[in-house]
């Protein structure tokens, strides 16, 4: 398998294909637990990948060999956990003005001052951290998603088709 097959298969599951912007698997943990960046917790080991990752994985690698298979799979559930924590951290941030903050409930003591204040004094934006808020942040994702998507494909097109100059006009 070339090297640029597989990178294409990475590129899937980070970007492309990606299991929350795209496919839109796994609605339920990627909604309701990205209150925050720490509460990611357990949940995404006994919903997500049961459901997106796995069936994902179980559909690419029943038609690949074992390689692409991994790659897929990796990328796949990197590309996912990306999505998580940038909705986590979104609506963490919009919501309390912090992240990280409790990370001591999820990784013990030692982890009490991986806390940080990113907005002091702030009073926090509730919708931000309440399921509407969820839907509203997932939206903006995949907006911004697709306008960068947008500009990625509209830069070849700029490099290939220079604009012709402007016909003068007689005077």
């Amino acid at each position: 398998m070339a090297n640029s097959e597989l990178k294409t298969i990475a590129r899937d599951g980070l970007w492309t294909n990606n299991v929350g912007l795209v496919q839109l698997l796994g609605l339920c943990p990627l909604l309701a637990i990205t209150s925050s960046l720490v509460i990611l917790g357990i949940f995404i080991a006994l919903i997500v990948t049961n459901c997106a990752i796995i069936g994902r994985a179980e559909a690419f690698a029943s038609k690949q060999p074992v390689l692409p298979s991994f790659i897929d799979a990796l990328t796949m559930g990197i590309g996912f956990t990306l999505v998580l924590m940038a909705l986590g951290g979104m609506r963490e941030i919009i919501g309390q003005g912090t992240l990280f903050a409790n990370a001591h409930l999820m990784f013990g003591e030692a982890a009490r001052d991986l806390g940080i204040t990113i907005l002091a004094d702030y009073r926090g934006f509730l919708i931000a951290i309440l399921p509407p808020g969820a839907f509203i942040g997932l939206g903006l994702l995949i907006a911004l998603k697709n306008v960068i998507d947008g500009r990625l494909h509209a830069r070849p097109r700029q490099l290939e088709e220079p604009e012709a100059a402007p016909a003068s006009q007689p005077a």
